[in-house]
């Protein structure tokens, strides 16, 4: 390095060389300057702030000590290259510091790698630039020395060899640059490296993953939907081998192409099939859907037979469904299994029609207890140990029996509402009442164990007789505050107090059986009656028959209450009562054995048992 010409340096003072200047004092001093920088301390012997000092502060310090520019800037440039070199930190990522199954090595490499990152290049690149000075420096001198002897010894132009000479330091430079590019770039291309593992399939190779989890994680999804989609658990026989490497951040193998490589590595398992499900369960693969549907016709033959062919339209198997699909290779069973599935011989007809016992249930060998596992199937089944055979599982089915019948069902009569003003909002008339029709229907039934019916189809079915929809008159007329009074509760309470002496049912009267239609509660002459619910009395007076002197008191939704045998009646036609009001007085008017009120309900012109609908004592 040359000193600067506009900067001359002062009169008696010293001035270093390049092999002795002040970043080769630094480099020598290393130890301390650690120190000095570690604490965030400035000395007088150490004028050069190692906290973080910025390159213009470095180049200020220099140019103090009476460098030159260039020198000052070289320094500067080292010193700060320097100090952020050991400031700073390590370039690998977080996420893969503590990535499962790595070798120990890379976590070994990795703590080293932050020795390479572009600072401690750049320190080495400029280390680099005084060693080139002085090979140049001498090999001017040299260049000198040799063009003296060589004039001395040949007479060939001064101009000539200088620029040999020249060209021959130029390609010097350029070669030292093009390693020092190559050193760079290399150091670079390291820094956006990752640890990673290399995937193989059953030895072949997928891609690159960056843990074993994402690897474990595509298999177990594909294994899911596959278990899914053929109705049994199923795992995937195919091996999974790692091998460490580093990749680019971000190349590595998506979920999404994880699961192709996983779900191509199934296909090779798979098969062409036909799967027997029992209770949405599967029991049984076969190469061919005839070895299936023979065993069952069979099976289900010898049971007809067994059960006399009652009368029925089929005989089945509950729930027992065949589908076509791919299954693992190793779910296939041979035709002899299948037929043993079903207790059936190995040669079909070997066992005369008629004689053969078929058992109700499945007999399960290994090969289908690898479909089905330990799990109950279906809730009419039972899997338990068959006897003397610890291998053998015994799986529970049902025989359904399919029988055409025919049955006259009533049709519902549904209810028309005429809405008037002429009655209160409250209340409700039938004016025309309904009538039910009725209906021929033919279904086919489906019945199980026990003629538990399990389903049932409609055929077709004849209309016998329409029904006739119920006509109700609906108010929509405001209330009163009468009205609002002496409304309806929709409950019902005793008329009166006293003894429960005859019920809602048959007795005997009089040598007669008859049915008694409502309830009798005895007490003293002239107890007091009150109105049941609220409502309009429709009735009160003596009616010359068996119920004497009798009120009728009818209620907001159609519902009467009748009161019989009083002998004081205190109400009007027309006139309306509260729930609890003072109606009459308990008699024993009318065809009567004592004293006593006859009570009745009355809901769509039929009475029902009082007994049912009062509250209270």
């Amino acid at each position: 390095m040359s000193t600067d010409k506009n900067n001359p340096p002062a009169e008696n003072v010293s001035r270093e060389t390049p092999e002795n200047s002040i970043y080769r004092k630094q480099q020598n001093k290393k130890p301390e300057l650690d120190k000095v920088r570690q604490k965030g301390n400035i000395s007088d012997d150490n004028p050069f702030d190692f906290n973080n000092p910025t390159l213009k502060e470095l180049y200020q310090d220099f140019r103090k000590n009476k460098l030159s520019r260039l020198e000052s800037g070289f320094n500067a440039l080292y010193l700060w290259c320097y100090d952020n070199y050991y400031s700073s930190g390590v370039p690998i990522k977080e996420k893969y510091k503590n990535i499962y199954a790595h070798p120990t090595a890379w976590f070994k490499n990795a703590h080293g790698m932050w020795k390479h990152n572009k600072w401690s290049i750049a320190v080495k690149l400029l280390e680099i630039v005084p060693t080139i000075s002085r090979s140049l420096e001498k090999a001017g001198k040299k260049r000198q020395n040799f063009k003296e002897n060589f004039w001395k010894t040949f007479e060939y132009s001064h101009k000539s060899a200088s620029k040999a000479l020249s060209f021959a330091a130029y390609f010097l430079m350029l070669a030292a640059t093009v390693v020092i590019v190559a050193v760079w770039n290399n150091n670079t291309k390291q820094l956006d490296l990752v640890p990673a593992l290399e995937l193989y399939i059953d030895g072949e190779y997928v891609g690159d993953v960056l843990s074993v989890y994402d690897a474990e994680a595509a298999k177990d999804s594909v294994e899911k939907s596959l278990s899914v989609n053929i109705g049994s658990s199923y795992s995937l026989d195919c091996t999974m081998d790692y091998k460490a490497t580093k990749i680019k951040d971000g190349s590595n193998l998506t979920p999404a192409r994880l699961n192709r490589a996983f779900g191509d590595a199934a296909d090779k398992e798979m098969q062409n099939g036909y799967g027997l499900y029992v209770y949405d369960v599967l029991i049984a693969v076969s190469p061919e859907k005839a070895w299936l549907d023979d065993s069952i016709t069979e099976s289900l033959e010898l049971k007809l037979s067994a059960k006399q062919k009652r009368d029925t339209e089929n005989l089945s198997y509950n729930n027992f469904v065949v589908k076509q699909g791919t299954y693992p290779q190793k779910f296939f069973s041979t035709k002899e299994e299948i037929r043993s599935l079903f207790s059936l011989p190995e040669t079909p007809g070997e066992v005369t029609s008629g004689k053969a016992e078929v058992p109700d249930y499945l007999s399960v060998s290994e090969k289908t207890t690898l479909l089905t596992g330990k799990n109950t199937v279906g809730t009419s089944s039972d899997i338990s140990a068959a006897p003397g055979q610890e291998h053998t599982m015994q799986i529970a089915i049902e025989t359904v029996i399919t029988k055409r019948e025919t049955k006259t069902e009533t049709i519902p009569y549904a209810t028309d509402y005429n809405y008037t003003d002429e009655l209160p909002e409250n209340r409700k008339i039938v004016t025309k009442n309904g009538r039910n029709g009725s209906k021929q229907s033919t279904y086919i039934i489906e019945y199980g164990e026990d003629n538990r019916e399990i389903s049932r189809r409609l055929l077709s079915e004849v209309i016998i007789s329409e029904p006739v929809n119920q006509i109700v008159s609906q108010g929509t007329r405001p209330l009163s505050e009468e009205e609002k009074r002496t409304a309806s509760t929709g409950t019902y309470i005793y008329p009166s107090q006293g003894e429960l002496s005859s019920g809602y049912s048959w007795r005997t009267l009089g040598g007669y059986n008859e049915f008694h239609k409502g309830i009798d509660i005895r007490s003293d002459q002239g107890l007091v009656l009150v109105a049941s619910d609220g409502g309009v009395v429709i009735q009160a007076y003596d009616r010359g028959d068996g119920y004497g002197k009798c009120i009728l008191n009818e209620h907001d939704d159609g519902t009467i209450t009748r009161y019989a045998h009083c002998s004081k009646i205190h109400v009007e036609e027309g006139q309306r009562v509260a729930q609890g009001e003072y109606i009459a007085d308990m008699g024993a008017t009318g065809r009567v054995t004592g004293v006593h009120i006859h009570f009745e309900i009355i809901k769509d012109g039929k009475t029902v048992n009082p007994m049912n609908y009062l509250q209270g004592r």
